[in-house]
């Protein structure tokens, strides 16, 4: 395969190529960005965060392994980032020990 400079000659393959960045440009500029973990997380956020089930979560909390906020019995259980982390670095320390 010949290159392209030779068949379209050097001002007309930079100017190809400079299309080109300009819509690589544009188009990594309209991907949607991630979003940072939230502080406070609902049981399917924090089953991702974890990269464990939501009944695992669930089990953790009932456990007392896992700390969470409640505004009263009955309502949404939230889970601290915080509290979430703490959790996976005990995970690591378990895992090297």
């Amino acid at each position: 395969m010949s290159d392209p400079r030779e068949l379209l000659g050097p001002v007309l393959a930079e100017a190809v190529a400079a299309l080109v960045a300009e819509g690589v440009a544009a188009a990594v500029a309209e991907m949607p960005r991630s979003e940072p973990w939230p502080e406070y997380m609902d049981v399917r956020t924090a089953s991702r965060y974890l990269g464990v089930s939501e009944e695992r979560v669930r089990k953790l909390q009932a456990a007392g392994k896992l700390d969470f906020c409640q505004e009263a019995p009955g309502h949404r259980v939230t889970y601290p980032r915080v509290a979430l982390d703490a959790l996976m670095a005990a995970w690591r320390v378990e895992a090297t020990s």
